[in-house]
């Protein structure tokens, strides 16, 4: 580990119950990263939990997809 890891701070989950006016449950609750709601990656679920767990897979989605950029641009160079 580098020692700039120690120093990383997570950012703060925001969630919001919204309740949309429409029969299907399955956005009822909303997540997303403090300073992020318009721009950074979504989290939605039936529950508080789910919407979470939806905005941890966006963010590893993003990672993964970062990581494979890094290389793709290393590999070209």
């Amino acid at each position: 580990h580098c020692e700039d890891d120690a120093d990383e701070v997570e950012p703060k989950i925001v969630t919001r119950h919204i309740l949309p006016p429409i029969p299907e449950r399955s956005h009822d609750w909303h997540a997303y990263l403090d300073g992020q709601e318009e721009s950074g990656p979504q989290g939605f679920g039936h529950t508080e939990e789910g919407a979470i767990a939806d905005l941890k897979e966006q963010m590893e989605a993003l990672s993964a997809e970062s990581v494979a950029e890094l290389k793709e641009a290393a590999a070209i160079q």
